[in-house]
């Protein structure tokens, strides 16, 4: 099983998570990338390169 819940068992992880120290010491910076993904902040959001087939 997979230790992180948002990647299933059978899929790999699309992006590595921002760290809690980054949204505690660099808010503004951290939001304003969030802003460009296309999804929340999970290991399952895809990135530009990696859209949806």
């Amino acid at each position: 099983a997979s230790e992180n819940a948002d990647v299933g068992v059978n899929d790999m992880m699309r992006r590595v998570q921002f760290v809690s120290s980054e949204y505690e010491q660099n808010a503004d910076a951290v939001n304003a990338a969030l802003g460009k993904l296309s999804g929340p902040d999970k290991g399952s959001t895809r990135l530009w390169w990696d859209p949806a087939k």
